[in-house]
Parts: C-alpha cells; structure tokens; sequence
C-alpha cells in the first residue's frame, strides 16, 4: 500500500506536467502574500513600483491572470494562451515603473489577478490587478483603486513573454 502510494507522489509531477501542457495553463502557486507597499501620492497621481530599483539585483515580475482577465487579455493580444506571463527586462520594468496611476477614491469589487515582483527569487509585493480593454489598474489595501492613466501599462504588459512550466512557486 505504501509503495503504491509512493509511485503515485513520484508521478505526480509528470502527470502534471502533460496535463498543464495539454491544456495551455500554469499552476501558479504563491506562497507569499505581501501586498504592503509605500506608495507617495501627488495630486492623486502615483507610481507604485516607484520604490524598487529594477537595475540592481535581479528582478522578474509576473502577471498571473484569472481565467476572465485572460479572455480581456486575449482581446488586447489574441495570440495570447497562457495564464501566466513573466519579464526580467530591465527596461520593460522601468517602463512599468514610470506608468502613472490615478487615485479614483473608489474600489474594484473583484480583482481576481496579480502582479507578483520579485527580486531575488523571492517575492516583494503582490498587486492585485484587473486588466480589460477599458481600462488597467491596481486595487490595494489602504489606497483603493489605482487606475492606470493611460494605456501604456498594456502596452508594456504585452511585452511579457508566457510561462510554459506546469507549475510556477512564488514565495
């Protein structure tokens, strides 16, 4: 009984693998959930990767969508099939840094996705982020809906690449 359980845990990981592939879709599986982060606001604009600094250490940032942001998402890039996309360029993450977002003093009611950073290897922050062909934005705790002010976050979105392994840790 012990031995066939043992085989079971052993293929667990390939019968995962062939079923993620198969089906086009990461498991990502976050073991951190830092989403406390300073964000300086300024006539209700702000930037809220403002405080890292993506040119020292080694960064990546990864968007995980829900399966409804992914169809949004596949509206913006229809060749789109993957559920979590990932980018380490350094110049993308500035860009991203530099985007403004507006304070609307409201909140979104179900944000499903994240923007997971890391530096490292290990997570720095979780953003919740819902992405559609409307608008883009960061619902947080303590600020409230941050809306991005104009549509260059999904154009640097769009600039990640997908993640083809079944399963994603982020810890």
């Amino acid at each position: 009984m012990l031995r066939n359980f043992l085989y079971f845990l052993l293929s667990l990981p390939i019968i995962l693998l062939v079923f993620s592939f198969g089906f086009n879709y990461t498991v990502p599986l976050l073991l951190s959930n830092k989403t406390e982060i300073v964000i300086n606001t300024t006539n209700n604009l702000c930037y809220p990767l403002q405080t890292f600094d993506f040119q020292k250490g080694s960064w990546a940032v990864y968007l995980v969508l829900s399966n409804e942001d992914k169809k949004n998402f596949q509206k913006i890039i229809p060749s789109m099939e993957r559920n979590v996309l990932c980018t380490n360029d350094r110049k993308v993450l500035e860009d991203i840094k530099k985007v403004p977002f507006r304070k609307t003093g409201g909140d979104m009611a179900t944000v499903t996705s994240y923007l997971c950073v890391e530096e490292n290897n290990q997570v720095v922050a979780t953003l919740p982020i819902a992405i559609t062909e409307q608008y883009c934005g960061f619902q947080l705790r303590g600020y409230g809906w941050l809306e991005a002010s104009s549509s260059n976050m999904k154009e640097h979105l769009q600039q990640f690449k997908p993640v083809y392994f079944p399963i994603v840790l982020l810890w």
